[in-house]
């Protein structure tokens, strides 16, 4: 595995928690983050992947669900959410942020939450916020290794949380343990400068 990859997703699985099915949150059933929308896509689009960390694909989305390990969680997300998105190419800490709003929110809105930072933390043309990982916004994002670039990548995910609590406020539940993990991320990528 990659070396920043194993240097990032600790904090990420500290997060992610253990099997969980509350029927207030969106995604359903989840185990160490996976949740069942997720791994119903990778059966769909990506079944190398669930042959490649030893996820039997059974038909039955829950039961697979359930039985995930948490090294088999990490390993997924390194293969929808790191690699793709090339974040070894990126200052650590930049890599941090990206990677862990990556897996809670979905590789695009992660992208436009970063795209929005680097808008407001750098000077320069705008990136478009488009949620692709273009040559552009990987360029920019290279500069937010810093802890002005942190803070903005931490301030926009920020920002998101709270849209999300404005358009369903079923979820303002949430908000809370949300912005605790932000503060917690602002620290950790912080300490990775």
């Amino acid at each position: 595995m990659p070396e920043k990859f194993m240097k990032v997703i600790p904090f990420t699985m500290k997060w992610e928690g253990g099997l969980s099915d509350d029927p207030a949150d969106t995604g359903g059933l989840t185990k160490y983050g996976v949740c069942q929308e997720f791994l119903a896509d990778c059966a769909e689009r990506h079944p190398e992947w669930l042959k490649q960390v030893g996820v039997s694909d059974t038909g039955n989305i829950r039961s697979m669900v359930r039985t995930l390990s948490k090294p088999q969680a990490e390993e997924l997300f390194r293969l929808a959410f790191w690699d793709p998105y090339r974040l070894d190419e990126l200052p650590l800490a930049v890599a941090a942020c990206v990677f862990d709003m990556n897996v809670n929110h979905g590789g695009g809105n992660a992208v436009r939450i970063a795209q929005r930072a680097c808008n407001r933390a750098l000077t320069g043309d705008p990136l478009a916020v488009d949620g692709k990982m273009g040559p552009k916004t990987r360029a920019a994002l290279a500069l937010m290794g810093t802890d002005t670039g942190i803070e903005a990548l931490c301030e926009a995910r920020r920002a998101f949380y709270r849209q999300i609590v404005d358009a369903r406020p079923s979820q303002r539940v949430f908000l809370k343990g949300w912005l605790n993990r932000t503060d917690d991320l602002e620290r950790f990528a912080g300490g990775l400068l």
